[in-house]
């Protein structure tokens, strides 16, 4: 992918299972390029890390695989609430509170955007980055554009450009 244009890969599954992948493409590509991807989800009321699509529980402590994942040459990492994917019931902030302390990447914060006001109740946090979202972008009619209003309505910097050409 990188060497057909792409800017970033995530890594989730293969970070786990062959975290030597994430070094060769570090090595080759530069770590800007790799992105860690994090799959949350509850069981039993706690926060575990998944792999294979949420299919597989990362058998550590949640601790201890962010701690391996660390150790791994990544830009950013990106975090996704299986929980909240595709809900649209609001980004899962406790994802946050989990993750380790002193973490210099940044981070994406995925899963659970529905309308505008999710993403003004996640974007003063210091500990996110970026926000991703594919349900309020692709199935709610005009949530991208609404989005951007409200967002550019509450002071924050962004493209100004015509929505109406994009029609």
């Amino acid at each position: 992918l990188l060497e057909n244009g792409a800017d970033k890969v995530v890594i989730n599954s293969s970070a786990v299972e062959q975290p030597g992948l994430v070094n060769q493409l570090a090595e080759i590509y530069g770590q800007q390029c790799v992105v860690l991807g994090v799959d949350l989800k509850r069981v039993d009321g706690v926060l575990c890390a998944h792999t294979n699509n949420g299919s597989s529980l990362v058998d550590l402590p949640l601790n201890d695989h962010f701690s391996n994942l660390r150790n791994l040459p990544a830009g950013e990492w990106f975090l996704t609430s299986i929980d909240r994917d595709g809900t649209g019931q609001g980004f899962d902030l406790d994802i946050l509170e989990v993750l380790p302390q002193g973490l210099t990447n940044p981070v994406i914060l995925s899963g659970g955007a529905g309308k505008p006001s999710h993403f003004l109740s996640v974007l003063g946090d210091r500990r996110v980055n970026a926000l991703a979202t594919a349900h309020l972008f692709n199935f709610v009619g005009d949530g991208l554009q609404l989005t951007r209003k409200v967002l550019l309505d509450a002071g924050f910097s962004l493209p100004r450009w015509n929505s109406e050409k994009l029609s």
